[in-house]
């Protein structure tokens, strides 16, 4: 598609770090390059998964390589509220066979980032989610891009999150520092076993800037005092 969404790629210094980290041991994860398909979920709302979802797909096209970010919240879609952009077609039109895949696949303001929107709002989202037209948006996917992230809607409020994790090759769980109560966190977990979901690991989101500059300014020392013995060992 000729339109191009925007989304906004200036991250301070320790954020770009974080995400360089989660891009990391994602890679980490896939070594046999079977993970290509990422569903990034939390157990309630609020918790930053759409944010993440932005940042590790930006993060995964600084690396040349080509990303597709799915807005799969068919309820209430986060990144339309973000990018403030909608021009209509998107994955449920694809799902209801309304349109073809490259008619809703669009350009972002990132070099190698493409995005799907939510698309028409529909009364029967879980049902889209696991027909057999999503199962073969997956495949296709899978074929022209090096990673496709899932932004989902929330675990504990609908199985719409559980149905797109069953079907991904891999999911983040985010989890927002101190606002879940434990026994949400532990129902979301026994969602995704029951999925027979693959979890890659949990995103620790909403850590107060305190105790990550603490963090961050060990690891620029830390950095530092290696460069200058890599120096003096030349």
């Amino acid at each position: 598609m000729s339109y191009t969404y925007n989304f906004y790629d200036k991250i301070t210094e320790p954020v770009d770090e974080a995400y360089k980290v989660l891009r990391s041991n994602i890679g980490f994860n896939n070594i046999d390059n079977k993970i290509k398909t990422i569903s990034v979920i939390s157990s309630t709302p609020k918790e930053g998964k759409t944010t993440v979802s932005i940042n590790l797909s930006i993060s995964l096209a600084y690396t040349n390589k080509r990303v597709l970010l799915v807005d799969a919240d068919l309820r209430k879609p986060e990144i339309l509220k973000k990018t403030g952009e909608n021009i209509g077609k998107g994955i449920s039109d694809y799902l209801l066979g309304k349109i073809d895949l490259q008619d809703v696949i669009y350009n972002t303001n990132i070099k190698n980032l493409f995005y799907v929107p939510s698309g028409v709002k529909t009364q029967f989202p879980s049902e889209l989610l696991e027909s057999d037209s999503f199962s073969a948006f997956l495949k296709e996917v899978k074929e022209k891009f090096d990673y496709v992230i899932f932004d989902s809607s929330a675990l504990n409020t609908v199985i719409d999150a559980a149905l797109i994790a069953s079907k991904t090759d891999g999911t983040l769980i985010v989890l927002a520092s101190g606002k879940v109560a434990s026994k949400n966190f532990e129902l979301a977990k026994q969602q995704l076993d029951n999925a027979s979901a693959k979890v890659l690991g949990v995103v620790l989101n909403n850590v107060s800037k305190n105790e990550y500059n603490k963090f961050f300014n060990y690891y620029s020392k830390f950095k530092e005092v290696t460069k200058k013995q890599l120096k003096g060992n030349k």
